[in-house]
């Protein structure tokens, strides 16, 4: 997976604390230096102090990066998906579902199907990383995603 540094034990120890403005770093030289703290009722940790913390946070960590990644490469694998059959997206192949043409109906029923099995297989794998599961290689992950079968 990939290397932590400071900033990410701050984003897995306090959640949202960079984004509101209460952490903020700068970089110089291939350093993470804390440039401001103002974490209510927390003291200021060392940057070393941080770096200590890696380990403990790593699976957080992993298993964050791992969800972000795959919730982006599976919507992106949805719409190539659709753009495949000439639909803008998927979401655009998805309105079809009603279609008074039975073709393009055919298609966004047999592709809401799909979607709905894919997204239940990244879920199962989530539920089974969160209660300690091995983190799978991602381009693998999406390669053993269900296939659509188009009418």
């Amino acid at each position: 997976m990939m290397s932590m540094n400071i900033i990410d034990v701050v984003q897995c120890k306090y959640p949202g604390q960079i984004e509101l403005g209460n952490v903020s770093f700068r970089k110089p030289e291939n350093e993470i230096l804390i440039n401001e703290w103002n974490v209510p009722n927390i003291e200021r940790p060392s940057e070393l102090e941080l770096e200590a913390e890696i380990p403990q946070y790593q699976r957080q960590f992993d298993v964050e990066t791992f969800k972000k990644d795959i919730d982006f490469k599976v919507a992106a694998l949805l719409d190539s998906t659709a753009q495949s059959r000439g639909y803008s997206d998927s979401q655009s192949i998805a309105s079809y579902a009603t279609s008074s043409n039975v073709q393009w109906q055919a298609e966004a029923q047999a592709f809401i199907a799909w979607r709905d099995q894919v997204w239940e297989h990244v879920y199962i794998e989530y539920m089974a990383i969160d209660a300690g599961g091995n983190i799978p290689n991602e381009d693998e992950y999406i390669a053993s995603l269900p296939q659509i079968v188009w009418p």
